[in-house]
């Protein structure tokens, strides 16, 4: 089996009045000084063929921090701050008008009055920031 290396040259064009291509021209000029140029078109071709095909593999391989930066934000110290004041504010005393008792003295079923309501509602306020 021979072991010969096997290479192939291409070659491509820039428009120079174009000032696209010729900022591309001057960032190749760039990349052939660090002897750079050649890695980066096999990577530049690697890279567009994967993204073309749908997949991000070559992008995640080449740049890593791009999966991070899609990654959710962790960071939840303002919403825990709002959460905290949110329950210091349900759990603060606060006057309950106190009604007049009405003439009607037959017990109604399943009626509370508003202080026990208001208790209720707040237990299962507090409750679900807890689960939050």
């Amino acid at each position: 089996m021979s072991t010969q290396k096997f290479r192939l040259r291409f070659t491509f064009w820039l428009d120079m009045s174009k000032p696209d291509e010729l900022a591309l021209a001057e960032k190749i000029e760039e990349l052939k000084a660090k002897r750079s140029f050649a890695k980066v078109i096999r990577d530049g071709i690697r890279l567009i063929c994967d993204l073309r095909a749908g997949r991000t593999d070559i992008l995640l391989e080449l740049f890593p921090w791009v999966a991070e930066r899609f990654q959710p934000q962790t960071d939840t110290t303002e919403l825990a701050a709002l959460v905290e004041q949110f329950k210091q504010a349900m759990t603060m005393p606060t006057a309950v008008p106190q009604r007049a008792p009405t003439i009607d003295a037959t017990p109604k079923v399943g009626v509370i009055d508003e202080g026990k309501a208001r208790e209720i509602s707040i237990n299962n306020a507090l409750a679900a920031l807890d689960d939050f």
